[in-house]
C-alpha cells in the first residue's frame, strides 16, 4: 500500500522511530508482517534520483523520473511492502491514502530543517504541493492529522478490510 504525506510531515522521523522501537524492523503490525518503507530511502538505495520538483514539472527529465519512481514503487508494492512517501497524488496511481498534518506545522518543520542545513522548498513550491494534496482529498482516503503509528494503523485497517 502506498501512503503519501506532504513534505514536512515527519515521514522519515516516524519510520526511524518505529524502527528503533521494533529492533530495527519497520513492521508495525501490518497484515502478514509487511513493512513500511521510507520511499525516499528506497529510492536512494535503488540509485534513483528523487527531487520534489519532478512531481510538479512537465519536463522530459521529470516525466522520465516519475515513471521510474512509480515503476520501482510498484515492484515493492507487488511484494507486499507498504511505502510512505511525498509525491504528487495525481501522478501516483497506486496511492491508497493521504495523511495531511497541519499546514503551518509542516512549514515550520521545513524551515527548521533549512536552519539545520537540510532541504526546504520555496514558499511557492510548498503551496503547489499543498494544493495538489488538497485537490486529491476529493478522491483519495484522507486523514487530516499528524503522521503517527496510530494513523498508519487506521489506514492499514481500512485497506485490508476493503481487500
Amino acid at each position: 500500500m502506498l501512503v503519501l504525506a506532504p513534505c514536512g510531515s515527519g515521514k522519515t522521523f516516524l519510520l526511524n522511530r518505529l524502527s528503533e522501537l521494533k529492533n530495527s524492523s519497520l513492521s508495525i503490525g501490518s497484515k502478514n508482517d509487511t513493512e513500511w518503507l521510507d520511499g525516499d530511502e528506497l529510492l536512494k538505495l535503488s540509485n534513483i534520483k528523487n527531487k520534489n520538483y519532478y512531481w510538479y514539472s512537465d519536463t522530459p527529465e521529470s516525466k522520465k523520473a516519475r515513471a521510474l519512481i512509480n515503476f520501482t514503487f510498484e515492484e515493492y508494492l507487488n511484494y507486499g511492502h507498504n511505502i510512505l512517501y511525498s509525491g504528487n497524488p495525481d501522478l501516483m496511481p497506486k496511492t491508497y491514502a493521504l495523511i495531511i498534518p497541519n499546514k503551518e506545522v509542516r512549514w515550520n518543520r521545513l524551515k527548521q530543517r533549512e536552519i539545520d542545513g537540510g532541504w526546504c522548498p520555496t514558499q511557492q513550491q510548498f503551496e503547489v504541493e499543498d494544493n495538489a494534496y488538497e485537490k486529491a482529498t476529493t478522491r483519495i482516503l484522507t486523514i487530516r492529522d499528524e503522521l503517527t503509528k496510530q494513523n498508519l494503523e487506521l489506514v492499514e485497517k481500512s485497506y485490508y478490510s476493503s481487500c
